[in-house]
């Protein structure tokens, strides 16, 4: 197949030289004994990687062409080529050059690799250079990192690179076979063009699809519980540039790979953890109606250089004057500006909710180049934005970042109330005492800061179980005129150290998570802590929503400075039936004081001794159901019912089993039948699965009321005293199924 590709190379190789000529610069290099002549754009290189020596690897590197306008380095996508047998350094350029990629890899400034062979033609030794390939491409961006195979590259990109894909963004395969009865079931995104047999339904059995679509030559078959888990199908007979650009457009342009869990994916071996990386989406701007804007300016005054990128949606340039929300975006430590708009999922939400998102380079870039805006300068961009677009609503400005960028949010806010609505920190360092301080001579009543913390467990720099970040509570606290804990307390919540309201462990996106607010005697939340299970230090996208869902809730009266609360809050909770039996599991129906409340975002459980027991089966307006899988001991235990995490309680009574719970009583009917009649409804108002047992009789029966059963007995055969056993009556108010044992009385 080689021969064939290099007889079609020259034509497209010429023609992308002419095309780069206008900025390149001639470069001869000789490497595996041949001299290659080609012209590289000013800033790219092409030539022998040197990192990996067991066998020859070219790499094209455009990543110095990168500018403030360009894409986060850190998530651009990277391309792992496996060719159609060894090439020459030539060979290998022009191979790029069939492709079409040279464009692509200056406008998403990134590299793009052709691997040899170690010997003639893949085999075992190439398994270990690919297990090398996945530890130099992470850390950087190495989440991004996608392989594509062409002709025997593509026999070894099905058949092996496949099968240990667990970091991998994305898969393409120009040809190809697999291998007898291989199968793989983990989810690995896929472009198929020409190939065996077998090779799709291969790649569909691994990402599970469950839908089929055709759009523009494409069949795209998707998971519809797992939007990147998909596999793509192009023509057989499309052109090496045709097929990448499909690959592109249909699978490689949706998604990165990422794993944070255990320990921070920028500083770990992919090759301690060989399970599928979580599959995170990759922000297209112009698919999500966002346009993005790098500006430089000296906004400070003096000789300083001053750097902010903009996210505006589409929907939001002729929206009606201070109707806009605005989100500011604070980096880490060190970190590239735009990492928090392309790594948190702010822009995803920006395009969702139609704010504007703008990341400020309040510390200043390390090479010196754009100047730190620091607390003033970025309050005084705040202000710059609110008068170049004047659709943002002074009244609803939101501040958040990640790590320092974090504690600056978090810092910055204690004189800035009047500035900010509501700030967030993803993933803190830790806060000063001082700050406590700071609070208490800038807090204003009526004046509240609300604030959000998120933070996991697995975190290197150990915000949770909280240390000094106990001190950015207890300043928040103070600011909102909440009663400042003393010191924190483990034993009250594992991770933050205080007694929180409507304390519960959910699930946000893949993660267990603990959350619970601390609210004022209004019952606003003005603190949310979340501390993650099993998450290290980065952004997390999931809790971008939690976040802007928190945030959403407040707005600013501008002439006051008062805080205007718009969020739920639930009072009086009253519960239909207040006894749950301790030995058998429950539905509890549930009836409350919130008949407009938004039950896709309801929560209710029991809070035993600060441990949630129960979830919620269904709920409706006015009505929820929550199984009980496990009821504890007899006691006294709060109910708690909420939204959004905004809670109320009320207390709810837990007996032991007994017979006087339930009352049955038997009676003849008209027409001489035995009546059971219950004092519960029954579920059923058609059919009755159970039995009743009359002696060693054993009888069907059919509902014929809401609490009645009727048995094919007759009422007068039957003597005083006589024992009647019914078995599986299901009662809708009550429990999910309970056996009666009574006696008839006449």
């Amino acid at each position: 197949m080689k021969t064939n590709l290099k007889m079609r190379v020259w034509a497209l190789a010429l023609l992308a030289v002419f095309v780069l000529t206008l900025s390149a610069q001639p470069v001869t290099a000789a490497s595996g004994g041949d001299a290659a002549a080609y012209e590289l754009p000013v800033g790219v290189t092409f030539g022998v990687l040197p990192n990996i020596t067991d066998t020859t690897i070219y790499r094209y590197n455009a990543s110095a062409l990168n500018t403030p306008s360009g894409r986060y380095p850190g998530t651009v996508p990277s391309y792992y080529i496996y060719g159609d047998g060894k090439y020459t350094e030539q060979e290998a350029y022009d191979l790029l050059a069939e492709m079409g990629i040279f464009s692509h890899l200056q406008t998403y400034t990134t590299n793009a690799y052709i691997i040899n062979p170690v010997g003639d033609a893949f085999g075992e030794a190439d398994k270990e250079v690919y297990l090398q390939i996945l530890r130099y491409a992470m850390p950087g961006n190495g989440t991004n990192i996608k392989f594509i195979g062409i002709g025997e590259g593509a026999d070894f990109v099905n058949n092996y690179v496949s099968q240990n894909s667990w970091p991998v963004a994305g898969i393409m395969t120009y040809g190809g076979n697999l291998q007898e009865g291989l199968t793989y079931e983990k989810p690995i995104p896929a472009y198929i063009s020409g190939g065996a047999a077998g090779l799709v339904d291969y790649y569909k059995n691994a990402n599970a699809t469950d839908t089929q679509t055709v759009l523009d030559g494409v069949t795209v078959y998707s998971n519809s519980a797992e939007p990147f888990q998909n596999v793509a199908v192009g023509g057989a007979e499309d052109s090496l540039a045709v097929a990448f650009e499909k690959a592109w457009a249909n699978i490689f342009c949706k998604n990165y790979r990422t794993h944070n869990y255990l320990e921070e994916f920028y500083t770990s071996n992919p090759l301690n953890y060989p399970e599928p990386y979580e599959l995170v989406s990759y922000p297209m701007f112009d698919a999500l109606g966002i346009e993005f804007t790098a500006v430089q300016q000296n906004l400070i005054g003096g000789d300083n250089n001053n750097l902010w990128q903009e996210y505006i949606p589409l929907s939001a340039k002729d929206m009606p004057a201070k109707s806009v929300p605005l989100v500011m975006l604070m980096h880490g430590n060190g970190n590239d500006n735009r990492t928090q708009p392309e790594t948190s999922g702010w822009v995803e939400l920006a395009a969702k909710y139609g704010f504007i998102a703008v990341s400020a380079e309040w510390q200043g870039s390390g090479s010196g180049t754009f100047t730190a805006l620091g607390e003033a300068g970025t309050m005084t961009l705040i202000a710059h934005l609110q008068e170049k677009y004047p659709q943002i609503n002074p009244g609803r400005v939101y501040m958040c970042g990640l790590s320092a960028g974090a504690n600056s949010s978090l810092n910055y806010g204690f004189r800035n109330a009047a500035i900010l609505t509501a700030v967030g920190g993803t993933a803190p360092v830790g806060g000063s005492a001082n700050n406590i301080v700071v609070a208490e001579a800038n807090k204003k009543e009526g004046q509240f800061l609300p604030v959000f913390i998120s933070a996991g467990d697995r975190d290197v720099y150990r915000p949770i179980p909280v240390g000094s970040l106990f001190n950015q509570i207890k300043a928040y606290q103070t600011l909102n005129f909440l009663p400042m804990s003393a010191a924190a307390d483990l034993s009250l919540n594992r991770y933050y150290g205080l007694s929180l309201d409507g304390q519960r462990w959910t699930t946000i996106g893949t993660r267990e998570a603990l959350v619970g607010d601390v609210k004022n005697e209004d019952g606003m939340p003005l603190i949310r802590l979340v501390g993650l299970h099993n998450f290290a230090h980065w952004n997390y996208k999931p809790i971008a929503q939690e976040m802007w869902e928190f945030f959403s809730m407040y707005e600013r009266d501008m002439e006051t400075g008062a805080t205007i609360y718009n969020g739920p809050v639930l009072t009086d909770v009253a519960v239909s039936t207040p006894k749950i039996v301790a030995t058998l599991g429950a539905n509890l129906n549930i009836t409350y004081n919130a008949d407009n409340m938004d039950t896709s975002n309801l929560d209710a459980f029991l809070d035993v001794d600060g441990v949630r027991l129960g979830n919620i089966v269904s709920a409706s307006e006015g009505k929820i159901r929550l199984n009980i899988p496990a009821a504890p001991a007899a006691g006294t235990y709060k109910l708690v019912v909420g939204e959004n995490g905004n809670a109320s309680s009320c207390d709810i009574t837990v007996v032991e089993y007994s017979e006087d719970l339930w009352v049955a009583t038997a009676f003849g009917s008209e027409s001489g039948q035995l009546n059971i009649r219950f004092n519960a409804q029954i579920s059923s108002k058609t059919a009755f699965a159970g039995a009743v047992t009359i002696g060693s009789s054993v009888y069907s029966a059919t509902v014929e009321q809401e609490n009645t059963l009727v048995v094919p007995v007759a009422y007068d055969s039957l003597a005083a005293g006589q024992k009647i056993v019914v078995k599986g009556v299901k009662f809708a108010e009550l429990f999910p199924s309970y056996v009666f044992s009574f006696t008839v009385t006449k």
